[in-house]
């Protein structure tokens, strides 16, 4: 039984095998070690019970060493005989371990959404996960009141890492079983008026950069704001853009073609379009849309209500069904089931033709005159 001491560099060294698998085990954890296949894949491994019976892990480096240390300390004391060697598990170390599984399973910006709401809103510490109780929760939830969908966000964020902790055996129930589910804001139904498009949009073609070009962009294509600021040169191929699903919400791929404006606006950026000198995708979107509303005379809006805007404006201009859920990638309604199955079609001269005839109805609207009630 090979016996190394397990470190990233060492591990990452693991000679493969000629042929099946090979274990490595830690010289200082008994019980803990590394198995290496002949394909080259590394996965954790635990040792556990008097029948010596083997527990995967988790694959490095989807699972980092530091997390696989830990499991492998909480499965040895979960199958420990003696119930007073099994300590309380902190909110602590159980946070880290919940985040850093789900960076092997789940979207970066789903990730960054977990850890943000975790550390913001319910924040333990080194508190056991035992102690946390329904209370708790409850006193962390009542706090987001005046703000229902931070709230509603909060809520399934902790009944997520809750429910893992429990599958984890860490806790024996989620402390969030017998809460009621918090409502999701009702959706929203605000379609901007000509007028109201015609003022952001002039206003955008003076407002400093990048904020001013990115709302001009979001009208002309109905983008979300994420697709926008992740824009990338190579996702351009003539007057088609392809976003990929990794940038997406529904990480399926999003071809649209391009108006001549657009690609207009697109042609002096850099490579990757909207990167700050210091390497940092622009995301500062509640801030600057602050700066950017001061002074300018028009009722309460989001940003997201440019996109429902932009659907709305393809169906008075007769744009398809179809054709306005392809420009806005939408995979159910029309797309969903059978058809989407079959239907391989990519519709993007239909798409283009509707791009144009968008065009030409903002560029219409924005020279024309309007008093915004």
């Amino acid at each position: 039984m090979a016996k190394i001491a397990l470190t990233d560099i060492t591990i990452r060294n693991l000679p493969l095998p000629e042929k099946g698998q090979q274990t490595y085990f830690d010289a200082s954890q008994s019980g803990f070690g590394v198995r290496v296949s002949q394909g080259g894949s590394k996965t954790f491994v635990a040792v556990l019970g008097k029948r010596r019976s083997y527990k995967t892990i988790g694959k490095y480096p989807a699972v980092s060493l530091k997390t696989a240390r830990q499991e492998a300390k909480r499965l040895a004391v979960t199958h420990s005989s003696n119930p007073l060697e099994r300590p309380a598990t902190s909110h602590s170390v159980a946070s880290e371990s919940f985040l850093d599984d789900c960076t092997g399973r789940n979207k970066p910006r789903t990730v960054s959404d977990y850890r943000r709401i975790l550390k913001r809103h319910f924040n333990f510490g080194s508190k056991s996960l035992a102690s946390i109780g329904k209370a708790d929760i409850i006193e962390r939830l009542d706090l987001l009141k005046a703000v229902p969908s931070e709230r509603h966000h909060a809520f399934v964020a902790a009944r997520v890492y809750f429910n893992w902790c429990v599958k984890q055996g860490y806790i024996d129930n989620s402390p969030l079983d017998r809460i009621a589910p918090t409502n999701a804001t009702p959706p929203r139904e605000r379609v901007l008026s000509d007028a109201e498009l015609k003022l952001i949009y002039n206003h955008a073609l003076t407002f400093r950069r990048p904020f001013g070009l990115l709302m001009q962009l979001l009208i002309h294509t109905g983008l979300r704001r994420s697709e926008v600021s992740h824009l990338h040169r190579d996702w351009i191929t003539g007057d088609v853009l392809v976003i990929p699903g990794t940038h997406t919400k529904n990480s399926h791929p999003h071809t649209l073609p391009l108006s001549k404006t657009v690609l207009e606006l697109l042609k002096p950026l850099p490579k990757q379009m909207f990167i700050s000198p210091r390497e940092v995708i622009f995301s500062s979107w509640g801030n600057s849309k602050k700066r950017f509303d001061e002074g300018l005379e028009i009722k309460p809006y989001r940003i997201h209500d440019l996109r429902r805007t932009f659907a709305s404006t393809h169906a008075q201009l007769g744009t398809p069904i179809h054709v306005t859920e392809k420009l806005l990638n939408h995979v159910s309604g029309t797309f969903g089931g059978v058809q989407g199955i079959y239907n391989r079609y990519d519709y993007v001269s239909e798409m283009r033709l509707a791009v144009e005839k968008y065009e030409k109805h903002v560029h219409t609207i924005v020279a024309q005159g309007y008093n915004v009630t």
